[in-house]
């Protein structure tokens, strides 16, 4: 589902690599084609972070000009420290119109996200984020109502010929294991 959307294709060699920690600068990559943003219209000069690689500076960009991501401090965006829960689930949350202070806390994305059936409760303080867990988080989120909207993300993207229903196929899924390279679903 994510690489039919353009969201997460992998590496050079087409490898998932699901045990693979992912950064801030990627998780602002990776949301920010999931949503389909306009990020070729962004200046990337409008940036007031310093630490922000050329490649992601549209993504980091954009996601901070529209309030979906934050830096870590004025002048440094993060861009090489390790995605924690609380970050990945904040930006999904504030992508589907929450917001942070309001409609959950910061620190504790995940029980609103639990609510949205985006995430089941696993997640939390003190747990690695890896790459399959923003797919799976991702993958959710499509499904999960946008705020004060009947809409699913994935409705939206469908209406707005973001996504094709000649490109993407979606079946009801289970998670059934993580293990070193694979990640098996029920379908």
């Amino acid at each position: 589902v994510l690489q039919a959307v353009g969201a997460m294709v992998g590496d050079e060699a087409g490898n998932f690599d699901p045990d693979a920690n992912v950064n801030r600068a990627q998780i602002a990559t990776i949301m920010s084609r999931l949503l389909d943003l306009k990020v070729e219209d962004f200046n990337a000069a409008d940036i007031p972070f310093t630490d922000v690689p050329h490649w992601a500076e549209p993504y980091v960009g954009y996601a901070y000009a529209h309030g979906l991501a934050n830096g870590v401090d004025f002048t440094r965006f993060g861009s090489d420290q390790p995605t924690t829960a609380a970050h990945y689930l904040t930006f999904v949350l504030r992508a589907l119109g929450y917001l942070d202070g309001a409609d959950f806390t910061w620190s504790e994305p995940w029980v609103l996200s639990a609510q949205l059936g985006i995430t089941d409760g696993s997640y939390g303080t003190g747990r690695d984020f890896l790459r399959a867990d923003v797919a799976l988080t991702s993958a959710k989120a499509l499904d999960a109502p946008r705020k004060g909207q009947s809409l699913t993300l994935l409705q939206q993207l469908r209406g707005d010929n973001s996504v094709t229903t000649g490109n993407l196929v979606i079946w009801d899924h289970s998670l059934v294991s993580i293990q070193e390279n694979f990640i098996s679903f029920l379908f």
